[in-house]
């Protein structure tokens, strides 16, 4: 992304400057999503592993559950 900012620096066409930014965008997308399903396992393998109630009511609280 920062060869499409910085234009004085490297000379490209449009076309190319955009063509980065949607793979900088899709790679973005890519990685909020792998973060999300990441913190989705680890809510249910706390709830998993909260064995008393008041652990259980704890992590929901925590997660917003």
């Amino acid at each position: 992304m920062f060869l499409v900012v910085n234009a004085f620096v490297t000379q490209m066409t449009d076309a190319k400057r955009l063509e980065i930014i949607h793979d900088v965008a899709e790679n973005v997308q890519q990685n909020l999503m792998d973060l999300k399903e990441f913190n989705e396992q680890n809510k249910m393998i706390s709830l998993q592993r909260a064995t008393e109630k008041n652990d259980i009511e704890y992590v929901k609280k925590l997660y917003g559950l």
